[in-house]
């Protein structure tokens, strides 16, 4: 019989930090703020996060996220150049204070891209600045006959496609 390797945790703080990095500890399923009609987007499920060592208090579900920022994103409708820059992602990111627990949430956009192009990792997805968690995305696509203005246009309006995704699942760090 093998013997167990034991120098994998040399202690327990070690080894939560092998297990958990920064992450989201369960599903967040961020979406639209009520569900629909809305420029903001929300969480439907109570969440924690763990951020630097630190866990979180319970998040709420259906608490309301910052606005999102970047200017004002072009529309591809199929009457402009293929070059066009009319995609974002945003990255939804959280950081836990030392002293309270609670998560202060930032929306994070990346570079603009055409609809053409594959989200890959790099400029197009803005991986924040290791100060807290990665806790999901949200990909928004402009097929509208407008810009898409945010904080402002529907997710759900008529052409824009958002999707999102939480990263529960993924160990990040």
């Amino acid at each position: 019989m093998a013997t167990p390797n034991f120098k994998l945790f040399t202690n327990y703080r070690d080894g939560l930090r092998g297990i958990f990095g920064d992450c989201l500890l369960n599903a967040a399923g961020f979406e639209i703020a009520g569900g629909s009609g809305s420029a903001l987007i929300s969480n439907a499920n109570a969440f924690a996060v763990r951020s630097h060592g630190i866990f979180s208090a319970p998040v709420s579900a259906n608490a309301t996220l910052p606005v999102l920022g970047g200017g004002n994103l072009a529309f591809d409708n199929g009457t402009v150049p293929q070059t066009t820059l009319s995609c974002r992602c945003y990255t939804i990111y959280g950081t836990v204070s030392a002293t309270t627990g609670a998560v202060t949430f930032s929306v994070l956009n990346g570079v603009d891209f055409t609809k053409y192009t594959p989200m890959v990792e790099g400029p197009e997805i803005n991986l924040g600045d290791s100060t807290g968690a990665i806790l999901g995305f949200l990909y928004v696509k402009n097929e509208s006959s407008a810009a898409f203005v945010p904080g402002t246009t529907h997710l759900d309006a008529t052409g824009i496609t958002a999707r999102f995704s939480d990263v529960y699942g993924y160990i990040v760090g």
